[in-house]
């Protein structure tokens, strides 16, 4: 796997204006032309927000790049060693304007994209963003093993998206070891009160996740469901990641961790995502 890391170049001038970062997003246009607009909108008012706000992250986006490489290759190296798969994906570390923290482009073979001002420079915290974000690459070489059809892939289909991302955070957990069960959704020390809130409320959330499929799935619904910037009926972002991780983990005692990982070529996986959320 190749690492290209474009934090150094974030620190040899001042980031003092619009011009200064519109310089350093031209010297990386794989990066920024992922980034933006799909993961973060490139407004005037977010730029300057993001002017305002790098003074308070820049001691952690130093640490970050000191330990991000090594978190990465033993990430690498464990899930090489456990699911017998080989990188050979481009995985980017970049600073960006506070908007997604890390995400996956939709190939067989994806990149991956880290956000140094949205991390955790906890070294436990690293490992486990790198996993999902591997697991996702892990789950598409898994099923391309598995004759898996991309071209008929609807990687936007809420129920599939569900599942995705419940695979990336069943794999962080088999990989990476934590002292707190709420990291492997938050990524932080910060989720106690979110997984709680999950946990208790685990059937209202499937029902309104099914309420917002059914009505007809719209952007606000990708927001509220799986975005950072969600959150807007219960008060918690992303919580289809929990929904998702609770149906791998169903899936795993019923047929095995390695058919469930791997159901994704099932004609009927969605439908049994929603038969799930029913029940």
């Amino acid at each position: 796997m190749e690492f290209i890391n474009a934090v150094p170049a974030f620190f040899i001038e001042p980031k003092n204006s619009i011009a200064d970062l519109e310089k350093y997003f031209a010297k990386y246009p794989l990066i920024f032309d992922k980034y933006f607009p799909m993961h973060c909108p490139k407004t005037r008012e977010r730029i300057n927000q993001a002017l305002q706000k790098y003074p308070e992250s820049i001691a952690s986006i130093r640490l970050i790049n000191e330990q991000f490489e090594k978190s990465l290759r033993k990430v690498e190296s464990r899930i090489s060693q456990n699911y017998q798969v080989t990188f050979q994906n481009k995985t980017h570390l970049f600073v960006g304007t506070y908007g997604s923290n890390a995400f996956v482009t939709h190939d067989i073979i994806g990149d991956v994209f880290f956000a140094a001002e949205k991390l955790s420079p906890i070294k436990e915290h690293l490992e486990i963003i790198i996993a999902h974000e591997l697991g996702h690459v892990t789950h598409h070489l898994l099923s391309q093993q598995h004759e898996m059809d991309f071209s008929k892939v609807d990687w936007w289909h809420p129920l599939g998206w569900l599942y995705r991302e419940g695979v990336a955070t069943f794999i962080s957990q088999k990989i990476v070891d934590s002292t707190r069960e709420s990291s492997y959704y938050t990524y932080d020390d910060l989720g106690e009160e979110w997984l709680k809130f999950a946990k208790s409320n685990e059937s209202l959330l499937k029902k309104a996740f099914l309420i917002s499929f059914d009505k007809g799935w719209t952007d606000a619904d990708s927001k509220e469901w799986f975005k950072l910037r969600g959150g807007k009926i219960f008060g918690f972002e992303r919580l289809a990641y929990y929904l998702g991780t609770r149906f791998v983990q169903d899936l795993a005692v019923e047929i095995g961790e390695s058919n469930a990982i791997t159901y994704w070529v099932e004609a009927d996986v969605l439908e049994r995502v929603k038969m799930w959320l029913k029940s």
